[in-house]
């Protein structure tokens, strides 16, 4: 009997990149020698502010469902079908003036992928004196 599971995709981190400066643990003498100061790089750091709303980590999905195949396989089970499931947003905005017999609109649309869908089967192991009779 066949049995269905799904991997849930995550969403992109979006954030900002900051710039800040790194010791490097060298030091440099400075006023002829009388005062040491610390070295310093300027170092570009990402920092996360929230989570996209429509860009996949397709990294991310592709360590999940390699670990789920990996649970799967482990547990006796044969992949019968992995299928992507795909997901979308839109909007639009129309406007008309009675005034000026005009109007304008606007839409747009797009699609992600919702997860990774696995059709699996229970792999049945027969002896051959439990093997079913036909």
């Amino acid at each position: 009997m066949n049995k269905v599971f799904f991997v849930p995709s995550k969403m992109c981190a979006t954030g900002k990149t900051k710039k800040k400066a790194v010791p490097t643990g060298n030091s440099k003498k400075v006023f002829g020698g009388l005062l040491s100061v610390a070295e310093t790089k300027l170092v570009e750091d990402f920092v996360p502010t929230g989570v996209s709303d429509c860009q996949v980590d397709s990294v991310a999905l592709a360590f999940d469902l390699e670990a789920k195949l990996h649970e799967l396989e482990v547990n006796g089970y044969v992949i019968v079908n992995i299928t992507p499931i795909i997901s979308g947003t839109y909007a639009y905005k129309a406007q008309w003036s009675t005034k000026f017999s005009a109007g304008y609109g606007y839409g747009y649309g797009f699609s992600y992928t919702h997860g990774m869908m696995i059709i699996a089967r229970k792999q049945e192991f027969y002896s051959e004196t439990t093997a079913p009779v036909s």
